[in-house]
């Protein structure tokens, strides 16, 4: 958004703050506008990451199916992605970004020396865990799956194992990955840490398409054997290279401009007071992450014990539902919190006006996005994962067990998006030891509604235990905020609350009139399609395309049109408005 007076806030910002003065006023809408505007850039090059990754589950569903060894593969690159999560995009991403946009504004030669003695202490610690991952895969394989499958128990183990050690060294690039990226925001490089993932899927998608019909054809029967089959390892290297370009074409990004001639290669132990400040803030954050993926670990236990499919057919539904979280939620996150981190550093440590302002904004316009999301996913469930996913190997009995998984996942994206706003503020506020503690409890009640939803409702009930959780996280890290002294506009919150609530009855209410007249109405007919020479699977996906737009035009406009409401626009304001940005 731009910057000048004219500009107007997005649902969330506060154009009328008559309690402050004028002078502090529009500093204020600047910073709020400008967090607005790196999430829009992140999700915008986010927005063609993420079609590219459904490209990619569709062309992997469609190959391999919710078979045995398709369960195998995602267990075992779940394993080094649970390391990812928890220690690159999770703990040291946010920490090393916290500390180096803090740096960037009192010293930046400390700031360039943090960059390259991170990267190099990474690089060191990659190396020692991918070495133990690979030599403790067969233990690391039993721990996520306690339960067995019913069928094929032992093979399904090999398998995973051997998958495991393959794709162990994906978390070293996957960290280097997190502490570039850190520093792409700071210097405003969020569309091109939004569009790195296309590499990874590229690769994956070569990997199934090209690779496995590659590897089936050289590689020995026994090596296929071991992988499940020459396809798996094919889409497993795929996977692999896919991890080293996406860091490396974010390393490309900041290459000219802050590690050009400096000295990469160590000559000494990587260590200084700043490295120290963000291991030190990294520490409890990875004890709180770490809570998340023990949950991760309980649910791969839970789903294995459901039999073949189950947990292809999670995975398949979390990773759609990771669409408008990675578009969205990680997009106001990232952006928010060099800002945060900025705006608290020069207020000497304090949550002030500005600062609240920030984080209140970002997550409103989180609950904007995520909302109006959530409707669709819930809505469409069964339409999309029949577009997307539903082709040879993918039966529609896979697609109605992904879709209720969708469905219910998809409860939980208000509070999944809130948390990346919420932790980014944690973070910037230094208060890692309170998410922590929330991170610990939530791990006694994800097992506990596992034991409790799984046997009555399946797979269905560990995706709703998922949103429970999620939900339950984020009301207990917003109640924390209270510490803080945080300044809550609640005419604002409760505005936005009201016509979000509004807009989401009348969406549910309208649509149960003219569903069972989209379900019954087909587009063959109108396009003159002879139905003799069209198979059942495309003439099933170009009515569900039909069903999905309608959908998303009529919750698009409704929300639209509550948005532009609440902000006091009307649409001629807003065609004014989007003029002038071209």
């Amino acid at each position: 958004m731009s910057d000048n007076k004219s500009s107007v806030t997005p649902p969330g910002a506060s154009p009328d703050a008559s309690s402050e003065a004028s002078s502090s006023a529009q500093p204020r809408v600047k910073v709020q506008a400008s967090v607005a505007k790196s999430s829009f850039i992140f999700a915008s090059g986010t927005l063609f990451s993420r079609v590219s990754g459904v490209a990619r589950e569709s062309v992997v569903g469609a190959i391999f199916g919710a078979s045995v060894y398709m369960d195998a593969f995602v267990v075992a690159f779940r394993i080094p992605n649970l390391l990812r999560e928890l220690l690159a995009e999770g703990a040291l991403g946010s920490s090393f970004t916290k500390v180096y946009s803090s740096l960037c504004v009192t010293d930046k030669d400390a700031a360039s020396k943090l960059l390259v003695q991170t990267l190099q202490f990474v690089v060191m610690m990659s190396l020692c865990i991918s070495v133990v991952g690979i030599y403790f895969a067969d233990e690391l394989v039993n721990m996520m799956t306690v339960a067995k499958v019913h069928q094929s128990a032992d093979q399904f183990h090999s398998v995973a194992v051997a998958l495991t050690q393959l794709l162990f060294p994906f978390i070293g690039f996957a960290s280097l990955g997190a502490v570039v990226q850190g520093a792409l925001y700071q210097r405003g490089g969020f569309f091109l840490a939004g569009v790195a993932p296309i590499l990874f899927n590229l690769f994956s998608i070569a990997g199934a398409l090209w690779f496995a019909p590659f590897a089936v054809a050289i590689a020995p029967h026994s090596m296929g054997e071991a992988f499940g089959g020459a396809g798996i390892l094919g889409l497993a290297i795929g996977t692999l290279l896919g991890g080293a370009a996406q860091s490396g074409i974010q390393a490309w990004g900041i290459w000219k401009p802050l590690l050009a001639g400096k000295k990469l290669w160590p000559t000494a132990w990587p260590w200084s007071s700043d490295v120290g400040k963000v291991m030190n803030l990294m520490a409890p954050m990875v004890i709180a992450a770490s809570a998340g993926q023990v949950n991760v670990i309980v649910n791969t236990n839970f789903a294995t014990s459901l039999g073949t499919g189950a947990v292809t057919w999670l995975y398949f539904a979390f990773r759609l539902v990771q669409l408008p979280i990675g578009m969205f939620g990680v997009a106001v996150g990232a952006a928010v919190l060099p800002a945060l981190s900025k705006s608290i550093t020069e207020a000497h440590g304090k949550v002030d006006s500005k600062a609240s302002g920030e984080v209140i904004n970002a997550m409103d316009l989180v609950a904007w996005l995520m909302i109006p999301c959530t409707m669709i996913l819930t809505l469409c469930s069964t339409d999309i994962t029949r577009l997307l996913y539903e082709a040879g190997r993918f039966t529609p009995a896979d697609t109605t067990a992904t879709a209720i998984a969708i469905e219910a996942y998809s409860y939980g994206l208000l509070g999944y998006g809130l948390l990346k706003v919420l932790n980014s503020y944690y973070y910037a506020t230094g208060r890692t030891k309170y998410p922590m503690a929330v991170s610990l409890f939530s791990i006694a009640g994800n097992y506990l509604a596992n034991s409790m939803l799984v046997h009555r409702f399946g797979h269905q009930g560990l995706a709703i235990t998922a949103s429970i959780m999620l939900t339950m996280n984020s009301f207990l890290l917003m109640a924390g905020m209270a510490k803080d002294g945080l300044q809550v506009p609640w005419k604002q919150v409760t505005s936005s609350v009201a016509l979000l609530f509004a807009g989401s009855c009348i969406i549910i209410l309208v649509h149960g009139l003219y569903a069972p007249i989209l379900s019954n109405w087909s587009l063959v007919p109108l396009l003159g399609i002879d139905v003799q020479a069209s198979s059942a699977v495309f003439l099933r996906k170009m009515d569900s395309a039909m069903r999905i737009l309608v959908d998303t035009i009529f919750i698009g406009a409704l929300f639209g049109g509550a948005g532009l409401a609440r902000i006091g626009k009307s649409p001629k304001d807003a065609l004014r408005m989007l003029k002038r940005r071209k």
